[in-house]
């Protein structure tokens, strides 16, 4: 039978009727972020923190009340993983930004895309940012950032989604392709496109 969990004084319960019901750590859903290895050292550099490395499905995200801790986000109580292939590039969020209510965002910090191999979760480190992807989610605007890692073989030299689009042609039909599917029918993500802006100083 389906269990469903249910937060208990700081444990999180796992309870199917008329079954015994069996006690999970919290911290089984939380992870602490990892020290930065570094800080931002050039233009257009930004420190991102990754919740979910490329290739996998587990919907974690940066926690609103202990921003120092990732956790795993619960849809109807249950621990959210996407019901679709694995995220195409690594996903994370911008610290010390502010996708802002007033300006159609969400509230929440800028949303990053990480290009190349998958990082590990819950990894601080320097990105250089190259552009953006523009969305909607539901109506509600829900842009995401394109990075590369400088020291990334592959894609490390690049400074712009034109430059990106020009000499990897495809990543950016293949990211649009994921993000307009990966919500299944129930989904709303529409008016996908590409541009080279990069976080100004407002979002800060």
């Amino acid at each position: 039978m389906r269990a469903i969990l249910c937060a208990v004084t700081g444990l999180l319960t796992a309870c199917s009727a008329g079954e015994p019901m069996t006690t999970v750590p919290a911290a089984a859903y939380t992870q602490p972020v990892l020290p930065a290895s570094a800080g931002p050292q050039a233009e257009n550099e930004w420190l991102a923190i990754v919740e979910i490395p490329a290739g996998t499905r587990d919907k974690w995200q940066l926690s609103k009340q202990q921003p120092e801790l990732l956790e795993w986000e619960f849809a109807n109580q249950q621990p959210r993983r996407i019901a679709y292939l694995g995220y195409p590039a690594n996903y994370g969020a911008l610290p010390q930004t502010l996708a802002a209510k007033a300006d159609g965002g969400d509230g929440d910090p800028l949303d990053v895309l990480i290009l190349g191999d998958p990082l590990p979760r819950g990894s601080q480190l320097p990105v250089r940012i190259i552009g953006r992807m523009r969305m909607l989610d539901n109506g509600e605007q829900d842009d995401k950032y394109l990075a590369v890692l400088s020291t990334e073989e592959t894609f490390g030299h690049l400074r712009s989604v034109t430059q990106l689009q020009r000499e990897f042609p495809g990543v950016t039909a293949i990211l649009q392709l994921w993000f307009s599917h990966y919500k299944g029918t129930a989904g709303q993500v529409s008016e996908i496109s590409f541009d080279d802006k990069v976080p100004s100083d407002e979002t800060t």
